[in-house]
Parts: C-alpha cells; structure tokens; sequence
C-alpha cells in the first residue's frame, strides 16, 4: 500500500509547464519551438501510459496515481492538438498577411505613379503574382524575400511604364496644344513609343488641317455661286424691266385709212434744176444682253469691264447681315460703321 508520493508536486510542475508553452508564433524559432514541443507532448502521453502500466503491475491501490497520471495525459494531449493547430493555422495566416501587404505596397507605388500624371491617363494594369512566388517557400524569411523580390520587380516595371508615358504626355502637351479634341484616346497612345506618338500627333493635325482648308474652300465656292447668281437674277430682272419700259414708250403705228383717197390730177411735169443730194437718217447701236451668265463670267475672266455690272448694295448688305464677322467674299471687305 502507497504510504506517501509526491504526485501533487509532479501534477502541479507539470501543468506549470504546460501553460508556459508558448502559443503566440510570429517568427520562424516560434514555429521551430512549436513544432518540438508538439512532439514534447506526444512523448509525455506516451511515457505516462507506460508508467501508468508500470504501475498497475505493482500495486493494488493506485486510484490517485491513476487520476494524476490521466488527467496530466490529458493536459498532453490537449497543448499537442492546440499547437499542431494553431502552427497550421499560423503558417497560412503569415503567408496571406505576407502576399496581403506585398500587394498594399505595390498599390502605393501605382497611385503615385497616377497621380503624377495630372488625372489625365493611369498606368495600365502591371501583373504581379506574390502567391506564386511564395510557393515552395517554408520559412518566414524565405517568404518574406520572395514576396519582396517579386514586389520590386513589378515596382521597376510601373515606374519604367511610367516615365514613358510623362514623356509621351509632354509631347502631346507640346505639339497638340491647340488640337487637344483630336487626341481623346490619350489612354491608349500614350502607350505607345514616343517616336510612333510624334509621327502619329503630326499625321492626325495635318489631316485635320487638310479638312478644314475644304471646308473653307468649299464655303467659300458656295458663297461665290450663290453671289454669282444673285448678281445674274438682278441683271435678268432688270433686263426685263428695262425692255418692258422700252416696250411701254414705243409709238403706236399709224392706223390705215378707211376710205378711198381721192383721185387727184396728174401733176404737170416740169423741169426743175438739180438739188443737193439729201444725207441718210443718223443712227446708233444698242447693246442687248442675252446671256447673263455669259456676261458675267466675261466679267470674271477679264475679257469685259466690271462697270458693265451693277452691285445690288441691299442684296450685299443683307448677306454682311446675315452672316455677321464670319461674312468671306473675293473682292470685298467689311468695316465698322454707325448703326
């Protein structure tokens, strides 16, 4: 029979080693630490069942000896599972805190990338893959400098994306800063090498340029035409006036008389001297226009004077009117007088 132990002391050092263990892993001797106490505990259970067999084989009344050996097998058990749990756990945890602030980093780098460009443009995406690169990986260390090292390549990549795209902006700065409405792509041409960007700007104004020196020529072609027949119909319509006015002042022809003329006697025949001969009627040449357009394009080329035209200043007036400062006509100019 079991006079006396020290079961009470073991059981309390015991679980006063238990509880020391530490649980809060942060770098790799924690994890290292850990590991072998997760093993520590498997072997305590084990050479506490041994001893508890041991016992039995000794003694007949060990009901004490067999609480405290089960219930410190117990503790055992419990810190193993808790810190092969919690060293799992862990593990994950680091390697998403590590991949987690790799990216928040990077994020920082692309911001102020973008914001150096004035709002105008952004970087386009830059791939980064922290996951792959700390795969395989088994320390913290070893994970922190594969998470790095993949952090700096993208960084270098951003900021190499990124000076050509400030060189590419100050070109357009400088040749499209009276074209800037030809070039809402930026977004896109920005990526491009400065050299194809140059060439592109210059093609996209002198085209521009192309289209407007048309317009402007056709503008003004139709203003010439419609100027052109304007001065036509007012020649035309005073044409006609002037022959109805001719027609209106024409005598009326004599009316033939109705009745018989008298029969008169034959007139004596009698020599009489010879008489100076009698000048012919004088008359002039008028000029009659048939073909206006004729006319005025006779004008046009030179080959007749313009005073033969007469400007319609109301006609005139009312274009310079109508069409304000922008009024454009060969031969004419607008100036300033009191209203």
């Amino acid at each position: 029979m079991v006079t006396a132990s020290n079961l009470e002391q073991f059981k309390a050092h015991s679980l006063a080693v238990f509880s020391a263990i530490n649980t809060d892993l942060q770098t790799d001797q924690h994890f290292a630490d850990a590991e072998k106490t997760v093993k520590w505990c498997g072997d305590v259970e084990e050479r506490l069942e041994a001893a508890k067999q041991h016992a039995l084989s000794q003694t007949e009344t060990i009901d004490a000896l067999f609480r405290t050996i089960d219930e410190i097998s117990e503790q055992a058990r419990r810190k193993r599972l808790e810190l092969d749990k919690l060293v799992k756990a862990r593990k994950v945890a680091i390697r998403e805190e590590i991949v987690l602030k790799a990216k928040a980093a990077l994020r920082d780098h692309l911001d102020k990338i973008n914001t150096s460009f004035g709002g105008k443009v952004r970087l386009p995406e830059i791939a980064a893959d922290f996951a792959g690169a700390i795969k395989g990986k088994k320390n913290i260390a070893s994970l922190r400098d594969a998470a790095d090292s993949e952090l700096a390549r993208a960084k270098i990549e951003a900021s190499q994306i990124g000076d050509g795209i400030c060189a590419n902006l100050d070109s357009l700065r400088t040749l499209a800063a009276d074209h800037p409405f030809l070039f809402n792509d930026a977004q896109q041409i920005v990526l491009k090498n400065n050299d194809d960007l140059v060439a592109l700007i210059k093609v996209r104004i002198n085209e521009h340029k192309q289209a407007e020196e048309a317009k402007e020529l056709a503008q003004r072609e139709r203003i010439r035409a419609e100027e052109s027949a304007k001065l036509a119909a007012a020649a035309e319509a005073e044409q006609v006036a002037e022959a109805e006015k001719a027609k209106a002042n024409a005598p009326a022809p004599q009316a033939a008389e109705a009745s018989k003329p008298v029969e008169q006697p034959a007139p004596r025949m009698s020599a009489v001297a010879p008489s100076a001969k009698v000048p012919p009627k004088p008359t002039k040449l008028e000029a009659n226009v048939t073909g206006l357009h004729a006319l005025v394009k006779a004008v046009y080329e030179g080959r007749a004077p313009i005073s033969v035209l007469t400007v319609n200043w109301g006609a005139l007036d009312d274009l310079v009117h109508i069409q304000g400062a922008d009024f454009q006509m060969d031969g004419v100019t607008i100036t300033q007088v009191a209203a």
